[in-house]
């Protein structure tokens, strides 16, 4: 039987039907080998060699996850490794003094749970589904077992560990700038970008105004006419609780920019200048 998942795959090589990512339509049904396919093309997973691929996928276990499932909590036990093949998570953490905030709005591809898994501690965030989502689980035993055959498996699974620190650093580095609009550009690329390998392109986010704001650190009064001219300069296009990246490239380049003044004079006037709707095609 032909799924809402397989329609999408059979679409063209970006993977997407009317323009949109594949993971904003959740189907009731999936093959494991969809998954796979998934997984093999997005994040962590895709960067490993064929045979560690197909030994950690023949170890997992893929369940769906209705909308507001918390796969797991801040200070619990370790457990399974959590992959995110379609849905998307929130991903939040609470200070040692505080409530919990959002960090981050995970895409497919994001994998979860290495560091209690490789310490033995405790898990350092929340997970929780935001929408209906399939998960691939990997028990711990399953990854002993296989770095007891292959001493290269925890090197592998740290390197999760790794990609969320290269993460929380770029996240950490982009708050520290001044310009708020700097900030809301690094943003919506951290959240398009899953491993900071996507140069270019466009990019569909199911992200409200005032979740953006969080991320950004800035007050949803403040956000929503910056967005507009983000709008008008032809670098996204606001939805219903989402936004869509029209081109990655102009918004890294505004990211790059280290004084306003740059910004003002060399990138946004010039993306400001272009026609309604121009993209670009890579």
């Amino acid at each position: 039987m032909v799924d809402a998942l397989n329609l999408i795959l059979l679409c063209d090589g970006a993977g997407s039907r009317n323009n949109a990512p594949i993971w904003a339509f959740v189907s009731d049904h999936m093959l494991a080998s969809e998954a796979r396919s998934i997984l093999c093309r997005h994040g962590w997973l895709s960067w490993q060699p064929p045979t560690f691929q197909h030994r950690w996928l023949a170890c997992g276990e893929l369940r769906r996850h209705p909308a507001g499932t918390l796969l797991h909590a801040e200070g619990e036990p370790l457990g399974d490794l959590c992959g995110l093949v379609q849905g998307d998570l929130a991903v939040t953490c609470a200070p040692r003094s505080g409530s919990s905030v959002l960090l981050h709005i995970a895409q497919p591809g994001w994998w979860a749970g290495d560091a209690a898994a490789i310490s033995g501690g405790p898990r350092r965030a929340s997970l929780a589904t935001r929408s209906d989502s399939w998960i691939m689980h990997v028990g711990l035993p399953a990854i002993q077992a296989m770095a007891a055959e292959d001493p290269e498996a925890w090197r592998r699974v740290a390197q999760i560990s790794v990609g969320h620190l290269d993460h929380a650093m770029s996240i950490i580095a982009s708050l520290t700038v001044g310009d708020p609009r700097t900030r809301v550009a690094a943003a919506l690329c951290q959240l398009a970008d899953l491993d900071g390998h996507r140069a270019a392109g466009s990019a569909e986010l199911q992200v409200s105004q005032k979740e953006l704001g969080t991320l950004a650190r800035i007050s949803r009064n403040a956000i929503a006419p910056m967005l507009m001219k983000f709008e008008k300069a032809g670098l996204i296009r606001r939805r219903y609780r989402r936004i869509e990246i029209i081109d990655l490239r102009a918004l890294r380049a505004l990211v790059r920019q280290t004084r306003p003044t740059h910004i003002d004079s060399d990138v946004w006037r010039s993306w400001a200048a272009r026609p309604p709707g121009h993209g670009t095609a890579d």
